[in-house]
Order: structure tokens, then C-alpha cells, then sequence
């Protein structure tokens, strides 16, 4: 008898882990993509980064906290990934989910 593991609930916002490819590191991403799209096999996720461009716009990198850390969220760096790539959550960004929203709308709308 073959047991399976019970897929992984991701919800929007949630922070998780992104392994590198090559590498034993991760990455840190927030997913965009709304949990009624829980049945596609990719998630639309933005990474965290810890360093912000001297050229930016402010509102367009929200500023995140994970725990006592701080991180940019790079709207415009968003990428669809496979489900079954994502690591571990590690946390949630709903709380900046205004500022989330705030920055997807000026990465496509310009406001």
C-alpha cells in the first residue's frame, strides 16, 4: 500500500521557502495568487528581498516583517512557479495585505 502525504494548504500571503536551483539555499516569497485558484498547479509569488534599489518606487516595494526581520517585497520581480516547488511557510504577510494589493495595482496600473 503506497501512503500519500496530504498537499501542502497555501494561502495568499503566506511566506514561504523557494529552494535555488543549484544551491542548498532558499529564498523567501510571498504568494500573490488568491487560495480560490488552490487547484492550478502553479502560484503566482513575489521574493523578499532584504537590500531595496536606490531606483525605486516606494510604494512599489512594501515593506514586510518576518519575525524581528524586515524585507522588500519586489512586486515587480513576480513569477509563476510550480505548487509543488514551494519549501516550508514560514510566515504570513497578510497584515501588509493592503500595501501587497497597493503594489500589484501600480506594477499593472500605473495607480
Amino acid at each position: 500500500m503506497v501512503r500519500r502525504t496530504a498537499p501542502i494548504l497555501i494561502r495568499q500571503f503566506d511566506i514561504c521557502e523557494l529552494p535555488r536551483r543549484g544551491s542548498r539555499q532558499t529564498a523567501l516569497v510571498v504568494v500573490l495568487q488568491h487560495d480560490e485558484l488552490d487547484s492550478l498547479a502553479t502560484l503566482i509569488v513575489a521574493p523578499l528581498l532584504n537590500d531595496l534599489p536606490s531606483e525605486t518606487h516606494p510604494r512599489l516595494h512594501p515593506k514586510i516583517a518576518i519575525g524581528e526581520h524586515r524585507a522588500f517585497l519586489f512586486v515587480d520581480r513576480m513569477a509563476a512557479v510550480q505548487r509543488s516547488e514551494l519549501g516550508l511557510v514560514v510566515g504570513s504577510a497578510a497584515g501588509e495585505a493592503w500595501a501587497i494589493c497597493r503594489a500589484i495595482d501600480i506594477a499593472f496600473f500605473g495607480f
